[in-house]
């Protein structure tokens, strides 16, 4: 069990201990989640793991451009969807 006493600074922010980070995976620009547990009376700092993000593979390399005409057609269709 890895255990440490951390000091709040004068902006309200701890340093999670190297050893907790370690073992929980806790890189830097990960996100946490800090909530209160007023039965336990307990803070929990929960590591917020992003989600999978789904791919396709189109076999091929896109352009700007093809990007671009594929963005102009989705906003086309949704503006033909919302009967503008």
């Amino acid at each position: 069990m890895c255990m440490s006493v951390v000091k709040v600074t004068r902006k309200f922010q701890v340093t999670i201990p190297e050893c907790v980070r370690r073992v929980v995976g806790i890189k830097v620009g990960d996100r946490v989640l800090v909530e209160y547990d007023e039965e336990a009376d307990v803070i929990k700092v929960r590591l917020l793991r992003p989600k999978k993000r789904r791919r396709f593979k189109l076999g091929r390399k896109l352009s700007v451009e093809d990007v671009e005409r594929a963005i102009g057609e989705g906003l086309k269709q949704c503006l033909d969807s919302s009967g503008r």
